[in-house]
């Protein structure tokens, strides 16, 4: 369980990032890699904004 807003999650929403932008290397020096390139990118982009700022923002949990 990681606790979001700690260094840990900090941490893994850096892997995560780390492991999206390598998706993106195959493709940069290809004819498919020119063609989709940036949507590949602007996806990495996304997902890193939206996780940022999932651990950004406050959680309250319930009590049992």
């Amino acid at each position: 369980m990681v606790i979001i807003g700690t260094p840990t999650a900090e941490r893994h929403l850096g892997e995560l990032s780390e492991a999206l932008y390598s998706l993106e290397k195959p493709y940069r020096n290809t004819n498919v890699g020119a063609a989709h390139f940036a949507e590949i990118q602007q996806e990495v982009k996304n997902v890193t904004a939206l996780l940022q700022k999932f651990i950004n923002t406050p959680v309250f949990l319930a009590q049992p």
